[in-house]
């Protein structure tokens, strides 16, 4: 049993490890992409958002459909819309490193 347990934390804390920020900042555009080889949202964020732990994607997120369910889309671009919108800061995150992939995207005035 104790096996078993230290097994399921180790997965865990390395899953855990792996998650890296895109972005935090505000938002200076919106992107839908529906061509045949590409549908993807990209979320473009302003030169000066912080947080970029994932230097790859050079502070712009995407949000590839088939990856999440259609209503999580909708949802992930409801929220950047209304960032962009408002001029409120926006923070997207990846749990796979080296992806920017948007696997969290969230509304916040301060970081956390």
């Amino acid at each position: 049993m104790k096996l078993v347990t230290v097994f399921i934390l180790g997965c865990l804390i390395s899953g855990a490890t792996d998650a890296r920020d895109i972005a935090y900042g505000t938002l200076t555009g919106i992107k839908l992409y529906d061509f045949s080889n590409s549908k993807v949202i990209k979320v473009h964020f302003a030169a000066s958002a912080s947080h970029q732990s994932e230097a790859s994607c050079k502070g712009v997120g995407t949000i590839t459909y088939g990856q999440h369910d259609d209503a999580v889309i909708n949802q992930m671009l409801s929220v950047a819309m209304a960032g962009y919108m408002s001029g409120e800061k926006v923070r997207a995150y990846s749990r796979q490193n080296g992806s920017c992939e948007i696997d969290l995207i969230t509304l916040q005035k301060t970081y956390f």
